[in-house]
């Protein structure tokens, strides 16, 4: 990731999960910040619009990858890679995260 944040034009902004789960009012500020847009506190109360999200998405996709969306933002699902990627993913990632990935606090 650091080569490509080298190689870019400054349109680029790193977020850690971790980061986003603790301090969500602070690293939202950021994210608004780079993108020139203003920070509203509603942003972070996106959990009180479950039907127009149940209205946007299918049931299977509400069911499936976008389930976490009706859930409010907690620190519960830290480290949660340790134990749900299989053997192959944890290779995988370390194998193209590795230089980083220390620097950046994910061990295996």
């Amino acid at each position: 990731m650091s080569e490509f944040k080298r190689q870019s034009t400054g349109n680029f902004h790193t977020l850690r999960y971790e980061d986003l789960v603790s301090k969500p009012e602070e690293e939202i500020n950021k994210i608004c910040g780079f993108l020139g847009v203003g920070y509203e506190p509603e942003m972070l109360q996106f959990s009180r619009n479950k039907d127009k999200l149940t209205e946007a998405y299918s049931p299977q996709l509400m069911e499936g990858i976008h389930k976490s969306l009706l859930n409010n933002i907690g620190t519960d699902k830290i480290g949660t890679w340790k134990t749900e990627l299989t053997k192959t993913e944890k290779g995988i990632r370390g194998y193209k995260y590795g230089r980083n990935q220390k620097r950046k606090k994910y061990f295996l």
